[in-house]
């Protein structure tokens, strides 16, 4: 019988390449980043009163090319409105389950039948893991969180999401559901972006001019929150010193 040239061999005796592509151009993060826009937005047009699928096969597929094309152009994802909305459109629906006390029946797609439990939680660990991808692959390659200024298009967004986000998963009540909670919600919780997002928040917030920005816009109270309940130690040394900076600040 003759022997198949190995996929793990290097040199002659490899396996030719099927295909060799050249990197994806920079024009196509914004195209997917729109189509994951429209895929959420049809998602929520189709639920009755907050129930009805909130994840889909296609969204998943549409956040993984978006998640592999970031390392290609980090920079260009970090300053791109409609990719940073991409993947905060995912994260934000963590904050609204467990802010809603939605149940994963809730979200159930019929279609699915007797496997919808399943799907359901495939696809929204996906979607969020995915999103998460695009975050840090995007900040944290570039450098652009620790660049990023507050007062630049979509700065105040980002930040009232931070804020707003840290503010709803850091309190005692969140504590309360961490324990007691149904298996949906501690997933949402273990699984979410909360550490993510209170790095960047403290990334951007190093920044004196962010940081005032950041008190203007009510954000003292993420960093309140995090400086008492977050889980790390470091964490919340640092918002406690980032508290204590803004207070001089704002004297």
């Amino acid at each position: 019988l003759a022997a198949a040239p190995s996929l793990d061999a290097i040199g002659p005796d490899a396996a030719p390449p099927v295909i060799e592509c050249e990197p994806p151009p920079k024009a196509l993060l914004d195209r997917l980043a729109e189509d994951v826009l429209a895929e959420d937005r049809r998602l929520r047009e189709e639920q009755v009163n907050s129930r009805g699928p909130m994840f889909s096969t296609a969204l998943c597929h549409l956040v993984y090319a978006l998640s592999a094309m970031v390392p290609s152009h980090p920079q260009d994802a970090a300053s791109l409105p409609s990719v940073r909305g991409a993947a905060f459109s995912q994260l934000m629906k963590v904050q609204q389950i467990i802010a809603q006390s939605l149940r994963s029946q809730d979200l159930y797609d019929a279609a699915d039948g007797e496997r919808a439990k399943l799907f359901l939680y495939i696809r929204a660990m996906g979607c969020i893991k995915l999103s998460l991808r695009v975050v840090t692959g995007s900040w944290y390659a570039s450098d652009v969180g620790a660049r990023f200024v507050v007062t630049e298009q979509g700065g105040r967004d980002f930040i009232q999401y931070c804020t707003k986000h840290i503010i709803q998963v850091h309190n005692s009540k969140t504590a309360v559901t961490r324990l007691l909670g149904t298996p949906w919600e501690r997933a949402m919780l273990a699984q979410g972006p909360t550490e993510t997002i209170a790095e960047l928040l403290l990334m951007v917030c190093s920044s004196d001019a962010n940081l005032a920005e950041l008190g203007r816009l009510g954000g003292d109270k993420a960093l309140h929150a995090l400086s008492h309940h977050a889980e790390r130690p470091a964490i919340r040394q640092q918002a406690t010193m980032l508290l204590s900076k803004l207070a001089v600040l704002k004297g």
